[in-house]
């Protein structure tokens, strides 16, 4: 979703600020294994038994990433997105940073607007130095740290996400 919000920057026709929470701006960027799904997702047959099975796989590969207290309640949720719909995503988001070369970081970067990029202190997608480079040369985007804050920011620091929008808001 944070590609989408890129999008937005880059074409310059948005007149309003964003905060975009904890982009990959690259494939390397990416956890392995988003990348080995996409991956695989390309390949008949085994992509498409590899998504039939996704859905036993979340509980475990959630473990640790989702608030304990809410654990149950959001992993049902993300059971809730139809296969077809989280393959075709990824697929789309692997497939859009291909047509831009690979990174994304130069294409933020050309932002009218006042574009916050939110990143939590322990998120697991990365940032590469040259991207962090690209980024703080870039005239109206500015890194933003979330404490205490995995690649889930939202359900890790709610409280600090909604400050980064009031925050954002009053620049």
């Amino acid at each position: 979703a944070a590609n989408i919000g890129i999008e937005i920057a880059a074409r310059g026709r948005f007149g309003g600020k964003l905060l975009l929470l904890s982009p990959s701006l690259s494939r390397d960027d990416e956890e392995e294994d988003l990348q080995g799904l996409n991956d695989a997702s390309h390949t008949p047959v085994i992509g498409t038994l590899l998504w039939l099975g996704i859905n036993p796989t979340l509980k475990r590969g959630m473990r640790g990433r989702l608030p304990e207290d809410r654990y149950d309640e959001l992993l049902a949720e993300m059971r809730r997105n139809p296969r077809s719909a989280n393959r075709a995503q990824v697929v789309a988001f692997f497939d859009y940073l291909a047509r831009h070369g690979g990174e994304v970081a130069s294409r933020l970067a050309t932002a009218s607007r006042p574009t916050w990029v939110g990143r939590g202190d322990r998120d697991e997608v990365g940032l590469t130095d040259t991207e962090r480079a690209i980024l703080e040369a870039a005239p109206h985007v500015t890194l933003k740290t979330i404490p205490g804050a995995t690649h889930f920011s939202t359900t890790d620091a709610p409280d600090q996400v909604a400050q980064l929008v009031v925050d954002l808001l009053a620049v």
